[in-house]
């Protein structure tokens, strides 16, 4: 068993098309890096050429709680990646923080303070599991198991189809230490967001290329909205009256790029929840 690598775990063509994008974002970065592709389809030739080791499992359930099937990764210390992720620096101090804690993932954006869970404070958030990094070993193989059944009970009981509910349950209830990772880690694009530092992994799907450059041209605290791109903080006069520019024509961008029909996102609500929405959206006869 290799010592450290990352893996993706892709369930359907789309998936592993994507999770393809990702692996060669991250050799780029890290050419030396052992990757490991978890999917339902056998691979072609370009594809298993991309990644270190390929495992073919046919018992996939196409949710977002597929990716559990990371524990099957041949590594004693490993990091899961969605495979809309875009790498763009370094990540090996990923597995350096596994010297200490089991696990290290980055609380979500958005928190999870959408729906309760009666035995979870508000105060202890989501995590978002689109980069999971986890050293193996009892606590970690407890914790898997933990969050498999959390899912089960809050899928069948709440309808949660996200897998970022039952996470949170069973962090808060197990007894593993998670580290929280940084933006420049993993830097959610979805929604506002900030940074300080060049940020090494950017999660989403947009141009996230593109993006990586625009947030990267200059480090120091800025924020991040989509739609307009990251606002930096002061930099003298010349820059911030460049920024304001910047920003004026993105403004008037912004209502017209709205009107193109758009990539519908994923919700981080329950079906439950979606059904309501639905009846209370539909028209009056």
């Amino acid at each position: 068993m290799s010592t450290s690598g990352f893996v993706y775990v892709a369930t359907g063509a789309r998936y592993v098309a994507e999770a393809c994008r990702s692996a060669r974002s991250l050799r780029a970065s890290m050419p030396d890096a052992a990757v490991a592709l978890v999917t339902d389809l056998p691979p072609d030739e370009a594809t298993a050429g991309l990644f270190t080791t390929v495992i073919v499992r046919t018992e996939v359930r196409h949710q977002p709680i597929d990716k559990l099937l990371a524990w099957e990764a041949p590594f004693e210390r490993c990091v899961f990646l969605d495979t809309d992720t875009h790498v763009c620096g370094d990540l090996s101090d990923l597995f350096i923080l596994l010297d200490r804690f089991d696990l290290a993932a980055a609380p979500e954006t958005l928190r999870g303070w959408h729906y309760t869970l009666p035995e979870v404070p508000a105060a202890f958030p989501e995590y978002n599991t689109g980069v999971i990094a986890f050293r193996r070993g009892p606590a970690a193989e407890e914790f898997f198991r933990t969050w498999k059944a959390d899912y089960e009970t809050l899928h069948a009981s709440n309808g949660f189809v996200t897998d970022q509910p039952a996470f949170r349950r069973a962090a808060f209830r197990a007894g593993v230490r998670i580290a929280p990772l940084p933006s420049e880690f993993h830097f959610i694009t979805i929604t506002p967001n900030y940074t300080m530092w060049a940020v090494r992994l950017l999660h989403g799907r947009s141009d996230l290329p593109a993006l990586a450059r625009d947030l990267n041209r200059r480090p120091g605290a800025r924020a991040f909205v989509p739609g307009f791109g990251p606002i930096a903080a002061f930099h003298g006069h010349r820059a911030w009256i460049a920024q304001l520019f910047r920003l004026l024509i993105r403004g008037v961008c912004v209502p017209f790029a709205a009107l193109r029909p758009q990539r519908t996102l994923k919700s981080h609500w329950t079906e439950e929840e979606q059904r309501l929405t639905r009846l209370r959206t539909k028209p009056t006869e």
